[in-house]
């Protein structure tokens, strides 16, 4: 009688570790187009922007019933007076959001009247995020997302170098015996403070405004900063000015360096309305360092 002889096949070595190798390919290309950490940081980030829809829904609540918004914490302390991130802010918010990560915070900035706001996150994706600033904003440029209060018009925007400046408007003359208008912009009052977001360099980084929005015939001052972030070496600011455009006129005045250094420091300087500030009101502050680069940035008032 005949035996039939049954093999049995199995794996040799070189097959298992020619799976093994397939197999940490196939892993690793998931990890790359699924980042766990990048998802993680994505949905902290969503959470972020959510947080400050709420917080900015509620501040509209607020100015609603007191016909302004709420003090901020200090000059240096970034957090509505009334409700710090994390407390109870009753009856607008039980819990006014906080950041997810417990070493981030959000921040709040206001202007003295109460008139004005702008909210700030940051972001782990960085610029990576669609939404993100250009360069960083907010206080120190340590934020990557902004809201602003829905009743401004105050808009600050870098203008490249390809964008053509604004033609100071030309008015017609007034009819003999015509009265002179009556300027009927709002009175200046407060102190205004903005942070500005691009990536030129120099750099220019906040600019607080006395008063705010001033009358025709009234002086405003400015204190600016600005820090050189040129690769390398930076390259020390020589000039910062400020071009005042109002209804029938431009014209630029220089700022001084009072504090810090010309690669990091802040620059003042003042001047006084002597056009109508009706429908046209803007700032704009251009620096420029040793090895002729410049930059400009906007602040619309009206």
């Amino acid at each position: 009688m005949g035996r039939w002889l049954q093999s049995k096949k199995s794996f040799t070595l070189v097959e298992l570790l020619i799976a093994l190798a397939v197999l940490s390919i196939i892993v690793g290309i998931g990890l790359v187009v699924v980042n766990p950490v990048d998802q993680l940081g994505k949905t902290r980030d969503t959470r972020r922007k959510q947080d400050l829809a709420q917080i900015r829904t509620a501040l509209e609540k607020y100015y609603e019933d007191k016909n302004r918004y709420p003090a901020q914490a200090g000059a240096a302390d970034f957090k509505i007076q009334s409700g710090h991130f994390g407390s109870a802010w009753e009856p607008y918010m039980a819990k006014v959001p906080q950041d997810p990560k417990v070493d981030k915070t959000y921040a709040y900035v206001t202007d003295s009247q109460g008139q004005t706001f702008q909210l700030y996150a940051y972001l782990e994706r960085g610029q990576k995020d669609s939404e993100a600033c250009l360069g960083g904003c907010g206080p120190g440029g340590a934020y990557y997302f902004a809201l602003t209060s829905t009743n401004t018009q105050i808009a600050i925007i870098p203008i490249t170098p390809t964008q053509a400046p604004t033609p100071t408007p030309t008015l017609p003359p007034l009819p003999p015996g015509a009265p002179t208008p009556t300027p009927t912009a709002p009175p200046g009052a407060g102190t205004g403070t903005y942070f500005f977001s691009h990536n030129d360099t120099p750099q220019f980084m906040r600019a607080d405004l006395t008063p705010e929005i001033p009358r025709s015939g009234q002086s405003q001052s400015a204190v600016v900063t600005a820090r050189d972030t040129t690769p390398g070496t930076p390259s020390p600011i020589t000039t910062v000015t400020a071009t005042v455009m109002t209804d029938s006129e431009s014209r630029q005045y220089p700022l001084t360096l009072t504090s810090g250094t010309n690669t990091n420091g802040t620059w003042t300087g003042s001047w006084t309305i002597t056009g109508t500030i009706n429908t046209v009101f803007e700032i704009r502050f251009t620096a420029i360092n040793q090895n002729g680069g410049s930059s400009t940035v906007q602040v619309i008032l009206n």
